[in-house]
């Protein structure tokens, strides 16, 4: 294997010339970096990325936590997370907590461990805003060592750090103004627990549009939990609430539009019609388009835009040691199909 060693020989430098040269260092002279560089291609000389990243106390790596990479809204995020990494030089290491807040945290540990340079975390929906105990010391921790960190998608409750997040609440009241406009006045909410903080946001935006209607609302009813966001989630959901006693209502919304699949889907089975026998409404604007039938009335996040604002406020902190924190707030849109 051919060593820095070699090159720095063949090129008539020091060894430590040779690494200023390779790494770029403006103490070198044009002149003996283009030397090393050609010494080093003669050579066919591979830099160890890792060991330069050590010398540079920089490793050109991010980690990046999701919970679930099934769901296509994190799908979609993941994604251009390592487009927007890569355009930058960096590379990804992605981890899945599966809403664990264990989990999680070992995660967390784990990057810290490989000195990763940033970390880019979209927090798992066990991640209560009641619950101040729930990975407090890994995030502590990870405060402590100054690794730069941004949320996406959802805060914790322990983090006071850079976030790139979308108004659920203005989200959820978007869809509740709509229903209310079109004549719907029974609506139910088939959400997550609501100390998540994903539905505890969509449901605080939903009373909001209830107070500025004026319009009476009992939030134990209206919610109907779920065990988690994806498809058999709505499914299995819609499924129970038809065989049990409750009427159906006017209008379903759904916390993300995989959800409102199943629902429908689950609708569908039993001889109901969508929107004729009842409204269903989505989140996220992502699934739509692989079912051509659906025409799902939902709500857009402008995910591209969230993970681009993202990645910029992490790459900002990892290469100008910027510790200053930042939140930003985007609008998403009400989108109108044919669902509702």
């Amino acid at each position: 294997m051919v060593t820095l060693s070699d090159v720095a020989r063949r090129a008539g430098v020091s060894l430590s010339t040779a690494s200023y040269a390779m790494n770029g260092n403006e103490k070198i002279s044009e002149k003996t970096r283009l030397k090393v560089l050609k010494a080093a291609g003669e050579l066919m000389y591979i830099p160890n990325a890792l060991a330069q990243g050590l010398t540079m106390q920089k490793t050109k790596m991010v980690g990046v936590v999701v919970s679930d990479i099934h769901l296509p809204y994190l799908s979609r995020m993941v994604q251009n997370v390592e487009a927007c990494l890569r355009k930058s030089g960096y590379s990804m290491l992605i981890a899945f907590s599966h809403d664990d807040d264990l989990t999680e945290s070992g995660i967390i540990d784990g990057f810290r461990q490989r000195r990763v340079d940033g970390i880019v975390i979209s927090p798992g929906y066990g991640a209560s805003p009641r619950d101040n105990a729930s990975g407090g010391g890994v995030y502590q921790s990870l405060q402590r060592s100054n690794i730069p960190l941004v949320m996406v998608t959802a805060l914790h409750p322990r983090i006071v750090g850079n976030s790139v997040l979308c108004d659920l609440r203005h989200g959820s009241a978007l869809i509740v103004d709509y229903l209310f406009g079109k004549g719907y006045r029974d609506l139910l909410l088939f959400a997550g627990n609501r100390d998540h903080y994903v539905t505890a946001e969509r449901l605080a935006g939903c009373i909001s549009a209830y107070q500025k209607a004026d319009a009476p609302m009992d939030p134990g009813r209206f919610l109907v939990p779920c065990p988690n966001y994806d498809f058999e989630a709505g499914y299995d959901a819609m499924a129970r609430f038809l065989t049990g006693r409750r009427p159906l209502p006017q209008a379903i919304m759904a916390a993300n539009d995989d959800m409102a699949m199943g629902i429908i889907g689950a609708l569908r089975e039993k001889g109901l019609a969508v929107p004729k026998d009842v409204a269903v409404t989505g989140f996220d604007d992502v699934v739509f388009k692989s079912f051509h039938d659906s025409k799902l009335t939902t709500v857009h996040i402008p995910i591209e835009e969230m993970v681009r604002r993202a990645v910029g406020l992490l790459l900002r902190q990892i290469e100008n040691d910027n510790n200053s924190a930042a939140s930003v707030l985007l609008k998403p849109e009400l989108v109108v199909r044919h669902s509702a």
